[in-house]
């Protein structure tokens, strides 16, 4: 991924990186070529590691580091 300024920020290892701010603001889902799921934020750095196999484990993961 690269930035507005073209500075990479995130090395190209993810197969997909989803929309910011979809699930959590500054947040993006990202997927592996196995098919595992995680989060980044924008500065690409793994606020939820990329280990979960089902989507929706990833997305409660997520919820729980940013529970209040």
């Amino acid at each position: 991924m690269i930035n507005s300024e073209g500075k990479e920020v995130v090395p190209p290892f993810y197969s997909k990186i989803g929309t910011f701010g979809k699930y959590q603001k500054d947040i993006a889902l990202v997927k592996i070529l196995d098919f595992q799921f995680g989060f980044i934020d924008v500065n690409g750095k793994e606020v939820v590691p990329v280990k979960y196999y089902h989507l929706e484990e990833a997305i409660e993961a997520l919820t729980n580091t940013y529970k209040k």
